[in-house]
């Protein structure tokens, strides 16, 4: 057997996760040849068959399926080697992503604190909806993401930070619903609202606004509803109902596993103490 390939076994798990090459290549960033490519060649290494092609998708062989908790492991471990081996240095810029409802409720006193925590660290802060900051955090555009949790993270760390609580606002003169805001694909808060507006029977269109101050202005001139962070609607005289919170996660690479303690320490402080 020639020696294994670390890319190859992290593209294993991720189609073995998947069952899909097109699924696989696109939490990559890869064209499906290039994924085809690297896993022929572990293949090849190993001596065995490890997916068998289907008609939609791929499975796991028997090997395939052996081999699975291993190639978890040594990922894993190898990013842990890194880690032990750099996380001593602090390092001299760290690039977070944040999802835009997080940025609007706590990324102030969240980089305060973190100011505090990591002196010597300058953040590069990024914003944009979950599905978004999740696929630069695969494809190692990003070190850490504050995202929401929508159970298709297996692939990454996560740590827990909140339940963000979550209201359905509109204006408080009551108009049929006919628009939908908030932002775009790949937002929980979007989906949430899309969800409601099909069980209330709303024949309404989506318009996507970059900003929390944007959705909140249009739902206040009474020409929609939108779904939002509690804290982001209070103050602003809006009609709301409560709705299941949004569970936040700070998902990372294991490399990354110090710089994630330190900014969940420093989202916890600025929570108890804004």
């Amino acid at each position: 057997m020639d020696d294994m390939d670390l890319k190859g076994l992290t593209a294993f798990r991720i189609v073995a996760q998947t069952g899909s090459i097109s699924g696989a290549a696109g939490r990559l960033g890869m064209t499906q040849s290039a994924l085809s490519t690297r896993l022929a060649g572990l293949e090849k290494s190993l001596g065995v068959t490890l997916f068998e092609r289907l008609s939609r998708g791929v499975q796991l062989t028997d090997a395939g399926a052996r081999l699975l908790p291993f190639a978890a492991q040594i990922n894993d471990l190898a990013e842990q080697a890194v880690a032990a081996t750099t996380e001593a240095a602090e390092p001299e810029s760290l690039r977070l992503g944040a999802i835009e409802i997080v940025a609007a409720t706590s990324l102030a006193p969240l980089l305060a604190h973190l100011g505090s925590a990591m002196p010597a660290t300058g953040i590069r802060l990024s914003t944009g909806t979950s599905a978004e900051l999740i696929s630069a955090l695969r494809s190692d555009e990003l070190d850490v993401a504050i995202v929401a949790d929508n159970g298709d993270l297996t692939d990454l760390q996560l740590l827990r930070l909140d339940r963000l609580p979550l209201v359905l606002a509109r204006a408080r003169i009551r108009r049929p619903v006919t628009q939908l805001f908030g932002f775009g694909d790949g937002c929980v808060c979007a989906d949430r609202l899309r969800s409601i507006a099909e069980q209330r029977g709303w024949s309404a269109t989506f318009t996507e606004l970059n900003s929390v101050d944007a959705i909140i202005g249009a739902v206040r001139a009474g020409l929609g509803a939108t779904v939002l962070p509690r804290a982001t609607v209070q103050g602003h005289d809006l009609d709301v109902d409560g709705i299941p919170p949004l569970p936040i996660v700070l998902a990372h690479r294991p490399r990354h596993v110090h710089a994630a303690r330190s900014l969940k320490a420093a989202y916890v402080s600025g929570a108890d103490h804004p």
